[in-house]
C-alpha cells in the first residue's frame, strides 16, 4: 500500500513513515497519520510477503498440522501454509503443502484470501483447496517445524473442532470458514 492508497481511505493522511526493523521475512514501520476527524495517531505496522494456506482434502479427511507455537507455549492444530518467498502463489502453496505434510496435490484450486491481523499487519494470506493427494516423506522441515505432526481428521470432525473453538489459530479458522462452501458436510 502506498500513501495514495492510505489517503484515499476516508481522508486518512500519512504524515511520516520510518522502518524500525527489517529482516528477510518482514519489516516493522512506524507510521504517523491524521484521521478523518483531524486527530493525529501512530501505528506500528508489520509488512511482509503474502502468505498461503492450504486446505488439503484426502478423501473425506482434512490434512492438518499439529505444531508447537513458541509465542503461546502450546501445540495447536493448524492448516498447513507459510510464506511465498517471492514465488507465484500456487507454487508456494504446493511447496508449503509438500514441506509440512508430505503431500503433493493433483489439483489445487484458488479460493480467495484473508487479511492477516489487519490492525497490525499489512498483508494477506491466499487460500487454496488441494485435492487428489499423494504422500511422500517430509524432508524439508526447518528447526521450528521439526517436531510437528501431520494429523488427518474427517472433515466433519474438523468443522466440529472449529465450531467448538478447539482450533484456536485465527488464520486457520478463517481459512476453514472460507473454504467451508466447498465441503460436502
Amino acid at each position: 500500500m502506498n500513501n495514495k492508497d492510505l489517503s484515499d481511505k476516508e481522508s486518512w493522511e500519512m504524515l511520516s513513515r520510518e522502518i524500525h526493523y527489517k529482516n528477510e521475512r518482514f519489516s516493522i514501520a512506524k507510521e504517523k497519520f491524521v484521521t478523518p476527524r483531524k486527530t493525529e495517531g501512530l501505528y506500528y505496522v508489520m509488512e511482509g510477503n503474502p502468505g498461503v494456506k492450504i486446505v488439503a482434502l484426502d478423501g473425506d479427511d482434512i490434512v492438518l498440522v499439529e505444531e508447537f507455537r513458541y509465542p503461546i507455549g502450546e501445540r495447536i492444530l493448524e492448516v498447513p501454509g507459510g510464506g511465498t518467498d517471492d514465488e507465484e502463489l500456487e507454487i508456494a502453496a504446493r511447496r508449503e503443502l509438500s514441506e509440512e505434510t508430505g503431500a503433493e496435490a493433483g489439483s489445487m484450486e484458488y479460493c480467495g484470501f484473508v487479511h492477516v491481523l489487519p490492525g497490525l499487519i499489512r498483508g494477506v494470506c491466499h487460500v487454496f483447496l488441494a485435492k487428489d493427494l499423494t504422500f511422500h516423506e517430509r524432508n524439508s522441515l526447518d528447526d521450528t517445524e521439526a517436531d510437528s505432526k501431520v494429523v488427518k481428521l474427517h472433515k466433519k470432525e474438523v468443522y466440529r473442532l472449529l465450531d467448538n473453538g478447539e482450533i484456536s489459530n485465527s488464520l486457520s479458522s478463517s481459512v476453514l470458514l472460507l473454504v467451508r462452501k466447498y465441503m460436502d458436510l
